[in-house]
């Protein structure tokens, strides 16, 4: 058989002197100790799944969060759109190498990544890439005890949020840098359109978006239960 060849071109165009930075934002608890959700705020192409998928689930958790009263939220929220995700994960790998004064209280950390996706499949037969009526099943990472292991399994499973059987070896994604830093979690899943121009906001089913969003949730207000030792991860004897 012949080799096949393809010629692509690429039209960009490269700009100077912008600047991008995280944002933060916060609802204050009652204690000195905090819980972080992030989600990365850039994209390529027009980035419906990485990530606006992920924005859309921090923001509807700030606000749901931002409704009940302080006096009832046992540690501070803090909210941010981490920058530099596609050149090296600025944002995350900042609190990575700040850990030992900036993650001191913290002690969980969400991250809001390619949350809701699509199923589609390749079918060998046309060839094509076919859309299903159904949603990706996602990669997963727990980095902390059994106990924080057990809740977001059982938050994903009551809301019905589809993972693979098995945890990934290392967070990838804008956790990847502060993965074993505190106590962490996330779902993440790179569909076949993954930085093409099909990531489009008709690939991101909303009810991916609202049963993780509920999960979460759900994860915050059982990790509020116990006490920060109770989350971290087993040291190895």
């Amino acid at each position: 058989e012949a080799p096949v060849r393809v010629h692509v071109q690429l039209s960009t165009e490269y700009r100077e002197g912008l600047r991008d930075a995280s944002v933060w934002g916060e609802l204050p608890g009652t204690t000195d100790e905090n819980i972080i959700i992030m989600a990365h705020h850039d994209a390529h192409f027009t980035g419906a799944t990485d990530n606006a998928s992920g924005m859309a689930v921090m923001l509807a958790l700030a606000e749901y969060y931002s409704k009940i009263p302080q006096s009832e939220r046992r540690r501070t929220i803090k909210f941010v759109t981490t920058s530099g995700h596609h050149v090296g994960s600025a944002g995350t790998r900042w609190m990575h190498d700040n850990r030992d004064t900036f993650l001191a209280n913290t002690v969980l950390a969400i991250n809001c990544e390619h949350v809701s996706i699509v199923q589609t499949y390749y079918d060998r037969r046309a060839p094509v890439l076919r859309r299903s009526d159904n949603i990706d099943a996602r990669r997963w990472w727990v980095n902390g005890s059994s106990a924080l292991a057990q809740i977001a399994h059982d938050a994903w499973k009551s809301f019905g949020v589809t993972v693979y059987d098995d945890m990934e070896n290392n967070a990838s994604g804008d956790m990847s840098p502060m993965d074993r830093d505190v106590p962490s979690i996330q779902l993440i899943e790179s569909a076949a359109f993954y930085h093409t121009d099909h990531d489009v906001p008709e690939n991101v089913p909303a009810p991916g978006l609202e049963a993780v969003a509920r999960a979460y949730a759900k994860v915050i207000d059982e990790v509020n239960g116990l006490d920060k030792a109770a989350l971290e991860p087993k040291p190895l004897t």
